[in-house]
């Protein structure tokens, strides 16, 4: 491997990193895509591994603590997310276990609960039938389980 290419990988992927936590795969994606080779590429990843600037169980974290805080939603969607930016099915589930609160459905109580305050604006009175599909839908685009849905419905209405 050329020096050069490796430090011009590495810099290109510091650059990279200033923009945002980045997971491993989404790193190692934007450097192939700006056309480095393989071997400069695991060698500009191995060092930010070493420095800790990559870390896909700290990105986990700290991902998960603001997605949860922004916009609260389930396991199965949480779980979703992370895969398809590239993280290890281990080191999600690991991440879940423990970083996840332990009741969803305490979560979803409160995700519906602000969804209720968006749908109630306008003061057209009482929620409806269709409000509750809609609710229904809206906490499973969320990503949670049938049962907890079911739950909340029973809860909110």
């Amino acid at each position: 491997m050329e020096p050069g290419k490796r430090g011009g990988a590495l810099a290109y992927a510091l650059k990279v990193l200033t923009r945002g936590r980045k997971t491993r795969c989404e790193v190692e994606g934007k450097l192939l895509e700006k056309g480095y080779p393989r071997s400069a590429v695991e060698g500009a990843l191995a060092d930010l591994e070493r420095w800790g600037y990559i870390d896909d169980s700290s990105f986990c974290r700290a991902w998960l603590e603001e997605r949860l805080r922004q916009k609260p939603m389930g396991r199965r969607r949480l779980a979703l997310e992370l895969l398809m930016r590239g993280v290890n099915e281990t080191v999600v589930k690991e991440s879940l276990s423990r970083y996840y609160p332990a009741d969803e459905y305490e979560l979803a109580l409160d995700a519906a609960r602000k969804r209720i305050s968006v749908l109630k604006m306008g003061g057209k009175g009482p929620l409806t039938d269709r409000d509750r599909r809609r609710l229904a839908a809206f906490l499973e685009r969320r990503g949670f389980e049938t049962w907890v849905i079911a739950r909340v419905l029973e809860e909110v209405f």
